[in-house]
């Protein structure tokens, strides 16, 4: 089984999944140095971040830390990820928004967000008991 760690593996898998980069507006130093000054990436000594369509999770590449982020929120902090892991995470990520953050808050670990879009599961919004109130 495939590791990722923060690498141009697990950048390449975040491309074909159709993630757009967003280090620029997240790390400027790091976009200049990677963008204008031409320099390899080296996970030691750059930062990066990504983020799927309009949604509000976001991944940075923090060094050597993978992080997922739910707006402030840090869901996932991890230095590898297994191929399940990492399919997970990005299942959560290309999901809508409002869907995020109904499961954002129910998540500590990993292994919460991967029993949280494990897709046997159906994903709904918790319904308030106020909303089967019969009112006279």
């Amino acid at each position: 089984m495939h590791q990722y760690t923060p690498s141009d593996s697990l950048i390449n898998l975040l491309f074909e999944n159709g993630f757009r980069e967003v280090t620029e507006q997240y790390f400027p130093h790091s976009h200049v140095r990677l963008e204008l000054k031409g320099e390899a990436y080296h996970p030691a000594y750059f930062q990066r971040a990504f983020r799927h369509g309009t949604g509000t999770a976001l991944i940075i590449l923090n060094y050597l830390t993978i992080r997922v982020l739910y707006r402030t929120y840090v869901l996932v902090e991890s230095r590898r990820l297994a191929e399940d892991e990492a399919q997970a995470i990005v299942t959560f990520c290309k999901l809508p928004a409002k869907q995020q953050g109904i499961l954002a808050g129910k998540i500590s670990n990993l292994s919460e967000l991967m029993a949280a879009v494990d897709p046997a599961k159906k994903i709904e919004a918790p319904v308030s008991k106020s909303f089967y109130a019969i009112k006279s």
